[in-house]
């Protein structure tokens, strides 16, 4: 048990949170701004993998399982973000992604599930589909405040990682650890200022971790869904956060937006141990 929490504690955690932060340093040292805010947003991807497969090792080419499809989602993610923030693109393939890539990576995972008319969890994926796109939606509306993205991301991982560990669900529980630690190190370089945008690498790689791991969540575990189905509450939080006073102040800002999503986290999470009558079993 020690020694788990003791791996997953460097390799989940503290790794992820170094490797976004070095990548800020040397980017704001040596690189324009632009190509900077790119790479550095495409660090939580990079952050990401190399947590993953710290942890779980490199998967089989091809995938054989959803588990083993996300880092190449995360590659793919990366890639487009990064090919779109440095070369440019038109705003109708920019607005488009919202859509097709949540639909990509949501078919991909769970076309079997669609192949085999599976009517519950077709419909579990039809709902995922269009909570991804709205959460993507929600953080491209908020980008301009970099810390949102990064508070949003981080909350919400961190809230999917204590329903899946209820609901006896490990690996997963520790892969959503990595993302919000990931998301942690990019908040760190932009608070108490905000130095670096949360361009489309970062929306891309986050987002499609995060919607990776959500549609693992709904076919493969035994999480209580309405729980995690909370958690979509905490993208909407922006709204209420910038309604209230000195919310444009980068410092103050986000520790409101923070304070705010931590509540949909704690109910959530509350939420999921109290079906379980407190009574789970640590997947260990």
């Amino acid at each position: 048990m020690e020694d788990l929490v003791t791996v997953v504690l460097i390799n989940g955690i503290v790794i992820p949170i170094i490797i976004v932060v070095s990548f800020a340093v040397i980017c704001k040292s040596l690189i324009r701004r632009n190509r900077a805010d790119s790479l550095v947003g495409a660090s939580i991807g990079i952050s990401v993998l190399v947590g993953y497969l710290s942890l779980f090792g490199w998967p089989d080419m091809p995938p054989r399982g959803s588990a083993q499809k996300i880092p190449f989602i995360i590659i793919f993610g990366g890639v487009i973000g990064l090919w779109i923030d440095l070369k440019g693109a038109p705003y109708i393939l920019k607005n488009g992604l919202k859509f097709v890539w949540p639909t990509l990576i949501v078919g991909w995972l769970g076309w079997r599930q669609f192949i085999n008319f599976s009517a519950d969890y077709s419909l579990y994926l039809f709902v995922l589909l269009l909570a991804s796109i709205f959460i993507l939606d929600c953080i491209d509306k908020h980008k301009r405040r970099s810390s949102f993205p990064a508070i949003l991301f981080m909350l919400a991982s961190l809230g999917a990682s204590f329903i899946t560990l209820v609901g006896s669900s490990g690996a997963l529980s520790q892969q959503f650890i990595i993302l919000a630690a990931a998301c942690g190190g990019f908040l760190v370089c932009n608070w108490p200022r905000e130095r670096f945008k949360f361009n489309n690498s970062a929306i891309l790689v986050t987002g499609g971790a995060f919607i990776s791991l959500s549609t693992s969540t709904v076919l493969f575990s035994e999480a209580y869904l309405p729980a995690f189905a909370l958690l979509v509450i905490v993208f909407i939080t922006p709204i209420v956060t910038l309604r209230m006073p000195y919310n444009e102040n980068p410092t103050l800002g986000p520790i409101m937006l923070g304070i705010l999503g931590i509540i949909p986290v704690f109910i959530a999470t509350i939420l999921a141990i109290f079906i379980t009558g407190g009574d789970f079993v640590l997947p260990v």
